[in-house]
Order: C-alpha cells, then sequence, then structure tokens
C-alpha cells in the first residue's frame, strides 16, 4: 500500500484470476461520440403527466427497500436544452442544486421549494461540467463549457474568475481536497490535456500530458499517503497521477472504447476504481 506498481493493479473479475490491466484488448478506433450535440430542447406533448408527485407501488418483503418508499417531489423546469450537470451543496442552513445545460446557463435552485432561485450567466458554449467546493468560508460552484473555459463563481461575494487554458471543450472536472490542505481543480479537455489549478490563489499549477485523446472523467482518491488523480477518456486508458510530483505512475487500456465514467471506492481493506465505458461494461 502506497507503493506505485503496475503489478499491483489488477481487474476483478468473478471466477477468473485476476489480470492486470496490462491485458486488455487492443482498443478498436472509435469514432467522437456527438449524442446530444447540437439538439433543440423538445418539451414532450405528455410532460404534464410526470409533474404531479408521486409514489410508485409497493414490493418486495417487510425490511426491505421497497419501491414504495421512493417518492418523486418535484419536478425542475427552467433550462431551454438538455442538462448536462447536477451537484448538490448546503450554504447558510438549506440545500440547493446547482444544473449545467447545454443552453450555456448555470441554474440554482431551492430544494425545499423546487424553484429556480437564480440563473448563471458567462459561458459561450454548453456547459458540460460542475463541481462545487468551499474556500475561506465561501461556497463555490465551478463550470467547464464548450467555450475552452472553467468560470469560478462564488457564490457569497456574487464575483466570478475566467480560467482560460485549454484550446477545446472542457469536458470534466474535480477537486482535489490535499492532504497538506492545499485546493486543486482539476479540468479534463478535448484538447487531450489535464490542467490543474490552485483554488486558493486561482493559478495555474500544471498541465499533465499523457492522453491521446479526449479527456472525459475524473475520481480522486487518497492511496496511503498519496493523492492520486486517476482519468478516463476517448483514447479508453485510465491514467493514475500521482499529485505530489504531478507525473502519471500507471497508464493502461482498460477498455476496448471509450471511457465515460469512473468512481473509486474502498472495499475488505483494498482500493478500487470502477470504470464505465462506451464498451457497455463496467469494470473494476
Amino acid at each position: 500500500r502506497g507503493t506505485h506498481q503496475m503489478s499491483n493493479i489488477k481487474r476483478k473479475e468473478s471466477g477468473l484470476t485476476p489480470l492486470p490491466f496490462a491485458a486488455a484488448a487492443t482498443p478498436e478506433p472509435v469514432p467522437e461520440p456527438v449524442e446530444g450535440e447540437g439538439e433543440e430542447a423538445k418539451v414532450p406533448e405528455d410532460a404534464a403527466q410526470y409533474d404531479t408527485p408521486t409514489t410508485a407501488e409497493p414490493t418486495g418483503t417487510p425490511g426491505n427497500l421497497r419501491m414504495a418508499n421512493v417518492t418523486r417531489t418535484g419536478v425542475l423546469r427552467g433550462h431551454e436544452s438538455s442538462v448536462r450537470g447536477i451537484v448538490q451543496y448546503e450554504r447558510n442552513g438549506k440545500s440547493f442544486l446547482a444544473s449545467s445545460s447545454y443552453d450555456k446557463v448555470v441554474k440554482i435552485w431551492d430544494v425545499a421549494t423546487c424553484k429556480e432561485v437564480t440563473t448563471l450567466k458567462g459561458h459561450s458554449g454548453c456547459v458540460n461540467a460542475l463541481v462545487h467546493f468551499k474556500i475561506g468560508g465561501n461556497t463555490f460552484l465551478a463550470s467547464g463549457s464548450n467555450d475552452a473555459s472553467v468560470i469560478l463563481w462564488n457564490l457569497d461575494t456574487k464575483s466570478t474568475k475566467k480560467l482560460k487554458k485549454h484550446t477545446s471543450d472542457v469536458r470534466a472536472l474535480a477537486v482535489l481536497e490535499m492532504p497538506n490542505g492545499d485546493v486543486f481543480l482539476a479540468s479534463g479537455s478535448s484538447d487531450n490535456f489535464i490542467t490543474i489549478w490552485d483554488l486558493k490563489t486561482n493559478a495555474l499549477k500544471t498541465t499533465l500530458t499523457g492522453h491521446t485523446s479526449y479527456v472525459y472523467a475524473f475520481t480522486f482518491f487518497t492511496y496511503g499517503s498519496t493523492p492520486v488523480l486517476a482519468s478516463g477518456g476517448n483514447d479508453n486508458k485510465i491514467i493514475l497521477w500521482d499529485l505530489n510530483t504531478m507525473k502519471k505512475f500507471a497508464d493502461f487500456v482498460a477498455h476496448p472504447k471509450y471511457i465515460w465514467t469512473l468512481i473509486n471506492f474502498e472495499m475488505d481493506g483494498k482500493q478500487y476504481i470502477a470504470s464505465g465505458s462506451a464498451d457497455m461494461t463496467i469494470k473494476l
């Protein structure tokens, strides 16, 4: 634990001896996905029927989660095109949602009332990614857009800061809370690069190079005493980055098609990464 070696990284497969990621199949050429790009917002003709709060019919056995426990309490309408990101955060004792959309804006919603609070305008392209964080007692959102920028929104002072380094769409964001108290922001882009920003100074810390195509997904965790960023994308690879040195220590093909999403978790004292891909599989 804490030693970074490719031999330590295994894929868990039920009934099979775990194999190194390096043994994964050679990726097949995959065109850049275009789902939702350029689409126009269309409200379904039967949309009204989904606005009424409902409780599903009960199923299951006593003591287990049943469908009767699942209730829809509200529908939030206001965006003019597809919603790309949602985050929840607490501020001044209240719960809020922030949503980003292909309509180029970020909207803030009061969870208790399901009402729109405000609209944040500043991007000139689809807003793909959204995260929240706190610095110095202030609550922030960070949004990444097809206009190649990241905007930091201070929800307390109402000020903004635009971070501009990428040359193409920003596809992924992750807040990196370092063991020493530093707070960084990772942004992944269609320019194949990952930029790391210091959120306390808004300064660019470094640019990580290693992917050969678009970067779609991040997950952040601490392995032993080492902060690690895992990134995945259109080159079908997962890259693990040691954030103490800002260098990659593992680089492997994880799927035969592009990687949409990553998460990490611990189980039985071991660190896992789960990756979801366009190949219709999830791998551990």
